[in-house]
Formats: C-alpha cells, structure tokens, sequence
C-alpha cells in the first residue's frame, strides 16, 4: 500500500513538474518592453547627463528594424526605454553615444519568458541595463 501510495505520489508531481517546464506562451495580443538603467563615466562612476540611447527592435521575423527611437539620460543619468506592438521574440540593441565619450552597444535577446516576463500585463523588463562609458 505504502509503495502505490509512494508511485502515484511521484507521478503526480512528476507530471506537475512536466507541465510547468513544458507551457507554452501564448503570444496573442501585443507585447511591450521596459528598458532602464543608468549610463556613468568608467572612471569616477558618476552620472552623465543628456546622454542619447538608441533602441533599435529588430523582430525575428523580420529582417529590417521593426522600431527605433531616442532617449536621453536624466541629471542622475537615468533613462527608460518603453516599446509596444511586438508580437514575437526579437532583438533589441541599444546604441549609446555621448560627446567626448567612446560609443558602445548592448544587445538583448527578448524571448517572452522568464523571470524579466510579466505574463499579465505582457510586459518584459530588462532593469539594471547599465553603461560605463569612457573618455
């Protein structure tokens, strides 16, 4: 009794385990991406201001640029990137140029899943997507 009770105990959760690593996302409706972060100086980490950042979204089913806009860091050297409208998982690089300082580029991989997704609002985050540029 005690080793059915055991098998039909591990099946279930095997079988619980199996559903939540195999979901499937539903990709209906129309998906936004939230970019933040800050931009400073490598060698004093300090904060610059009016630097632009520029998002480019290239859907993986389309070969040219889906979006691109500009946005420009705060006196804290903040920004926030927001986008609507994708329906698929894409590529997104982020250009960042400021004068007097060296350009460089990050490129994320938006995929619709884990822990940056929020499956309720269809919203994926990327926090923290900070730049050291230098002189």
């Amino acid at each position: 009794m005690h080793k059915t009770l055991y098998i039909l105990t591990s099946l279930l959760l095997a079988s619980v385990a199996l559903c939540s690593c195999s979901k499937v996302q539903d990709l209906d409706g129309e998906h936004t991406v939230i970019i933040s972060g800050i931009v400073s100086e490598t060698a004093s980490n300090t904060p610059l201001e009016g630097v632009m950042i520029t998002f480019n979204a290239i859907d993986k089913d389309i070969v040219s640029i889906s979006t691109s806009q500009n946005v420009y860091t705060d006196s804290n050297g903040r920004y926030r990137i927001e986008s609507d409208g994708f329906n698929n998982p894409m590529t997104c690089t982020l250009d960042v140029t400021h004068p007097g300082f060296s350009s460089t580029r990050k490129t994320i991989l938006v995929n619709w899943s884990g822990p940056s997704y929020d499956e309720k609002k269809n919203i994926f985050f990327v926090n923290d997507c900070n730049f050291h540029l230098e002189r």
